[in-house]
């Protein structure tokens, strides 16, 4: 645990309004439930829904509830075999059952994405309707033409690859048996490589990840942000750990640098995300929804995972009423 005490010093006198603040890691979400119910806890976030579900009977209890982004995206490295080929690419997007993974890995608490940057915003975000019909095809499960997808691959006999995870990131084991189980009737067989956190990074770092790969993938409130810190070959790097050197999205990345008319920043990331859709550079799987929730004491928690990485930031107006 990590416990933060008042600093004394503080310019504003009189806060913070609390002694002390402890944050708890507790891994297991039954475990963290229980603390809460026994009141050892009197703030959880990010909860699973079927945990949450529970906990929001408690007499007095305040629930929270919304997507929550990042979410997990399926990324491919594409500079090797065998998703250097677009048309494997293709197949994998148009295999996956995303009803049947809403009900299987989410219980239905989750929200279908339609675009490969998730959650830009409106009016940035695009839905299936959005996309040019010879690219809003691939976004639609059609386990029969993904089969065909494999053949004129290369790979008339199917083949076998791996996926690589971590367990920390929401969902991701569950992801990584059910897209194993969707692809297999196309003939695409996984490896399921779960990896320690560490050793993760360091291969993403050293693009060492082969095949596929769930990793996170956040939306980000500004048009630029969209490509340099994610897209762009000259940017801070998420996706160019997997190979991605694709001359269409640099351009895009160069046009928004020299722009501040959002009109023309709304059509290049327009461009953008029907580029990712068309080349299936990554596949965003859906967006969780998770809870925050709070004892009856506790005032100002605000759970908003939305475009926030600190998330000590929830505890900034919190105080108790005990």
């Amino acid at each position: 645990k990590a416990i933060l005490v008042p600093n004394n010093d503080y310019w504003e006198k009189g806060r913070p309004y609390v002694d002390e603040i402890s944050f708890k890691i507790v891994p297991d979400a039954s475990t963290r439930a229980a603390m809460f119910r026994a009141g050892q806890l009197d703030m959880v976030w990010r909860e699973p829904s079927p945990i949450s579900v529970g906990l929001e009977k408690l007499p007095g209890v305040t629930v929270q509830k919304c997507p929550d982004l990042p979410v997990t995206a399926l990324a491919f490295s594409v500079d090797r075999p065998p998703f250097d080929n677009v048309l494997l690419r293709r197949a994998v997007a148009m295999a996956i059952d995303y009803d049947a993974m809403l009900k299987s890995v989410y219980q239905g608490e989750a929200v279908r994405l339609w675009a490969p940057i998730p959650y830009l915003g409106d009016p940035l975000y695009m839905q299936k309707q959005d996309y040019p019909a010879e690219v809003a095809k691939y976004l639609e499960y059609n386990p029969e033409e993904a089969k065909k997808l494999v053949a004129q691959a290369g790979y008339p006999q199917g083949l076998k690859t791996q996926i690589n995870y971590i367990a920390r990131y929401i969902n991701s084991p569950q992801i990584a048996e059910a897209l194993n189980a969707m692809l297999g009737k196309i003939g695409i067989t996984l490896e399921l490589k779960l990896w320690d956190s560490t050793a993760f990074g360091n291969a993403r770092t050293n693009k060492a990840l082969e095949g596929m790969t769930l990793m996170l993938t956040s939306p980000l409130p500004t048009a630029y942000g969209a490509v340099n810190f994610y897209h762009s070959t000259e940017g801070r790097g998420w996706y160019i750990s997997f190979g991605m050197k694709d001359p269409v999205v640099d351009d895009v990345g160069i046009k928004l640098t020299r722009t501040t008319d959002p009109k023309q920043q709304q059509e290049l990331v327009r461009q953008l995300q029907i580029r990712f859709a068309d080349q299936q550079f990554q596949i965003a799987m859906p967006a969780a929804k998770v809870y925050g929730i709070s004892q009856p004491g506790v005032k100002n928690f605000y759970f908003q995972p939305l475009y926030l990485y600190d998330y000590a930031d929830f505890m900034y107006a919190v105080w108790l009423d005990r």
